[in-house]
């Protein structure tokens, strides 16, 4: 059991180093080959569109047909791509890489996740998606820092080969640990779950913390370079904070609950204003490096602690297709990464500063925390 959860979590982490392997050198990418900040918005934006796109009938085959065979599909096209990306020469190049990428990434991150909530006893679900939900956020942490780290010592086409390392071990224990689970009996069709009203408030509520949470990081590099002067290094590993605290946070999150600390409900409306207002401090001009740092931190808390809540409570929700609920769920956070993601790169560009896109994030958290009234 504990064997079979670790091979989940492993595979979650390695899909999702892919979220922020590129944003963690998006400077240097843009003078070597020759790219702005809107098409480094648009590098995130096709890479999240496929993941989003691939999530539903990720959701939808683990129901029908287990969960290990979509994550190793999955795990294969992530090695793929995050080994091509050493080779990319021109920005179409980044643009089909980001391409297999999503794709990859959305057939494992599900799987891992719905075989995650398999392999444990029902009492223990929200505490083993909080787990696998850290592990999933260290994923996007560790490429912001050990991508940039790697780059310094031995250039950026290999630290990309010498990362895929990392996820070829990954792949192969997963392989190894992860026997095939067996299906939901009576799976139901998708238009049950998106007919939920609940499944798309769910939805918002996981836009507005775990979409945030990979928007803000694929920009918080470049955030931290521009108005505090840092280095790539030290940036990535201060940025790298909003998602690394989910391996402390979403695990956290899910324990509150199991133990009856605080209802899931809860869980999620905190968190959704504890972010609106990291975003607006974010925001203000001219704050100091040191109240920034802090609320990059406070982030890393509020955008990851309500993981299990939702994930949990959305296969709840319709638990005769649980993999559709949590696949439509995760599809519509990771769409609005695609959205904003160049949204936020064309209002810097055309602003000169974070303070528009990172208010306008804040003010969308604030609708999100009233609707969560209606839940």
């Amino acid at each position: 059991m504990t064997l079979r959860l670790a091979a989940a979590c492993v595979l979650g982490w390695a899909a999702t180093t892919n979220y922020t392997n590129h944003a963690a050198i998006i400077p240097l990418l843009m003078t070597e080959l020759g790219f702005g900040p809107v098409e480094a918005g648009v590098l995130s934006m096709v890479f999240f569109v496929t993941l989003g796109v691939c999530c539903v009938p990720a959701g939808l085959l683990c129901d029908r047909h287990g969960p290990t065979g979509v994550g190793t599909v999955g795990i294969v096209a992530v090695l793929a791509s995050n080994l091509a990306l050493g080779s990319a020469r021109h920005f179409p190049d980044l643009l089909a890489i980001k391409v297999v990428g999503g794709f990859g990434c959305g057939l494992a991150f599900v799987a891992g996740m719905r075989y995650a909530a398999l392999v444990v006893e029902p009492a223990r679900v929200h505490r083993a998606l909080g787990i696998y939900g850290g592990l999933v956020q260290l994923g996007g942490g560790t490429s912001l820092y050990l991508v940039p780290l790697l780059t310094s010592l031995v250039g950026w086409r290999r630290a990309f080969v010498f990362s895929s390392g990392l996820i070829a071990l990954s792949a192969i224990a997963w392989l190894v640990f992860a026997p095939r689970v067996r299906p939901s009996q009576a799976a139901a069709p998708l238009t049950e779950a998106a007919r939920s009203r609940t499944v798309w408030t769910l939805g918002l509520v996981h836009t507005a913390t775990f979409g945030l949470a990979v928007l803000v990081g694929i920009w918080v590099t470049t955030f931290l370079v521009h108005d505090f002067g840092l280095s790539l290094v030290s940036a990535g590993a201060a940025g790298s904070a909003i998602l690394a605290l989910g391996v402390l946070s979403r695990p956290a999150g899910g324990w509150l609950i199991d133990r009856g600390v605080l209802s899931a409900r809860l869980v999620m409306r905190l968190t959704v204003l504890a972010g609106a207002v990291g975003l607006a401090v974010l925001a203000w001009p001219g704050r100091p490096l040191t109240v920034a740092a802090v609320a990059i931190v406070a982030l890393g808390v509020a955008f990851n602690a309500p993981y299990a809540a939702v994930m949990n409570t959305t296969g709840a929700v319709l638990p005769r297709a649980p993999g559709a609920a949590v696949g439509l769920v995760s599809g519509l956070g990771v769409i609005a990464i695609a959205v904003g993601a160049p949204v936020v790169g064309a209002l810097f560009a055309s602003s000169g500063s974070f303070t528009v896109p990172f208010g306008t994030l804040a003010v969308f958290s604030l609708l999100v925390f009233w609707v969560l009234f209606s839940l």
